[in-house]
């Protein structure tokens, strides 16, 4: 089977080249026979991906995080591809929904002893997401993540920057059509899942499975700050759902639009603004899991 390494190395803050460090000699003393491919830069995963698919690449293999992931599935969309993951990264949200380990030995272990899991993907203005993606206050937080300098990475700097927005964001008014049902609300956030996870372990999203042609859509609006603080107390449980002024559906398709553009995001990329126009890809993928 052709396969490629495809390795971030920055990813984790340098994890990922230690993690590929001393699994390549494992990889080679098993037999498999490999290209290793390393990404230099942002958007460069993307491009890999799209060689992988004009080659005809059987297989490949992400050691990285989430946003390398995120990356090489745009490059690669819904080809089918197998794809074995390595999660080394800050957040490694899509493996922590397939069960795949977090000890890279052991998903590792994955290329010659797991099954393949079919998997959706979610698409919003022709990006393709695994994990999450949505509107309003997560994808402000999203672009304050993404364009800022920071310290520490991963979760607490997700929720420094969830702290940052709560003093700023104000909600505002938007048409939302779920599979035709039309709503109009001042929208808080819109979270469209194809798994359960997103910030290094917040579950947004907790009935989404990728594997189920559906996008679990949760939905809150005019939130106050005190009831954002809430929400994040109870994210990591899945028991916000339980919350007034939220609501959960299950569809296959959304729009939304508003008169102020909202901010627009993709596994975590800040990817526009609205209209946004989401919708599920069944099947696009294989992904070695447990």
């Amino acid at each position: 089977m052709k396969t490629w390494t495809v390795v971030n190395p920055v990813a984790g803050r340098g994890r990922a080249a230690r993690v590929w460090a001393r699994l390549q000699d494992q990889l080679k003393n098993q037999g498999m026979i490999f290209e290793t491919h390393y990404t230099q830069g942002p958007g460069h995963a993307m491009e890999i991906g799209r060689k992988a698919v004009e080659q005809e690449v059987q297989q490949l293999v992400v050691v990285g995080g989430d946003g390398t992931l995120h990356e090489l599935v745009n490059g690669v969309g819904p080809t089918g591809k197998r794809l074995g993951v390595i999660p080394a990264g800050t957040g490694n949200d899509l493996a922590r929904t397939l069960k795949i380990p977090h000890r890279p030995e052991a998903a590792l272990g994955l290329l010659f002893h797991g099954r393949e899991r079919e998997i959706d993907l979610g698409l919003v203005n022709g990006h393709y997401f695994t994990n999450i993606a949505g509107v309003g206050f997560d994808a402000a937080v999203a672009h304050h993540v993404n364009t800022g300098r920071h310290l520490i990475n991963g979760t607490v700097t997700y929720l420094l920057a969830v702290l940052m927005q709560l003093w700023k964001f104000r909600c505002l008014p938007a048409e939302i059509t779920l599979d035709g049902e039309k709503l109009s609300r001042r929208i808080f956030l819109l979270a469209a899942g194809n798994a359960k996870y997103y910030g290094g372990g917040m579950m947004m999203v907790p009935s989404a499975e990728p594997d189920d042609g559906t996008l679990d859509v949760v939905l809150g609006w005019d939130f106050t700050r005190l009831e954002i603080l809430r929400a994040l107390m109870l994210i990591f449980s899945g028991r916000h759902l339980g919350l007034p002024k939220l609501l959960q559906r299950r569809v296959r398709e959304i729009y939304v639009t508003s008169s102020q553009p909202l901010a627009l995001h993709a596994d975590g990329e800040v990817i526009g603004t609205t209209p946004a126009h989401f919708r599920i890809v069944p099947r696009a993928l294989k992904v070695l899991v447990p």
